[in-house]
């Protein structure tokens, strides 16, 4: 019989395979055709030549018929591995892996999304915080002992309406009370009263550096008399941002 791995002929009572060592039983006993049956035809190879007494090499696996026409089952083939990165996906249905996809990264809103106040709620608000900082000056500075001149004042002498002592007092409140009031409660109390306030672009208030940087721009944005060009900027904005709002990153939004 002839060894089904090398196709080097063995005796027929042979066991192994005296070439290549492979079992020669089963074989035989699959070759032996069942009592009755018609002998199936034989797929052995011929022998390899023999030259100067030495056999040649045996003929490459192709040249075999497959291991099922033999009568043997072909072998499972390997699994594949299973992938690192996880079960397929229908981004990725190749190859059984998923790739990584790239996303954008989320981007910051520039404004948030609430209803801006325009010019009229705002001018109504800054004429209700002009009567607060008017009273609270006069009560601080007469609490204080600091005088100032009422007739001079309406008569527009400024220079002589307010005392050393005063002028600190209406530095004070006149600057700090927008700012402590829009960076700690997010309006002041014109705003409050109108139901505005003052946000940043994460619609969160606005906090004590910017309220400082959005009133220490209110100056520029007087010019050149009653609020001009704050007038203009906030008009011709769709956020309704005056210049101090610009540079600040504030926005005056509904509550």
């Amino acid at each position: 019989m002839f060894c089904n791995q090398c196709g080097q002929k063995n005796p027929d009572q042979a066991r192994f395979c005296g070439h290549c060592g492979a079992p020669l039983q089963a074989t035989a006993a699959a070759a032996q055709p069942a009592r009755g049956a018609a002998p199936e035809p034989s797929f052995a190879p011929p022998p390899p030549p023999v030259f100067d007494g030495v056999p040649a090499s045996p003929a490459p696996a192709a040249a075999y018929p497959p291991a099922e026409s033999r009568g043997h089952a072909p072998a499972a083939p390997a699994p594949y591995p299973a992938s690192p990165y996880g079960p397929p996906t229908p981004a990725s249905p190749a190859f059984g892996h998923a790739h990584a996809t790239w996303e954008a990264p989320a981007i910051p809103p520039t404004a948030p999304a609430a209803e801006y106040k325009g010019v009229w709620p705002r001018f109504v608000a800054a004429l209700i915080d002009g009567v607060v900082t008017c009273v609270a000056i006069m009560l601080l500075a007469s609490s204080l002992g600091a005088e100032i001149d009422l007739e001079a004042l309406a008569e527009g002498e400024i220079e002589y309406a307010f005392s050393e002592a005063s002028a600190l007092v209406v530095l004070v409140v006149g600057w700090g009370y927008p700012v402590l009031f829009e960076g700690l409660f997010g309006a002041t109390v014109g705003k409050l009263l109108l139901g505005m306030r003052v946000a940043n672009a994460q619609g969160e208030n606005a906090g004590l550096g910017r309220a400082l940087v959005r009133n220490l721009l209110r100056p520029i944005d007087a010019l050149p008399f009653m609020y001009l060009l704050g007038v203009i900027l906030v008009a011709a904005s769709d956020t309704k941002q005056r210049l101090g709002d610009r540079l600040a990153g504030t926005y005056v939004v509904a509550r």
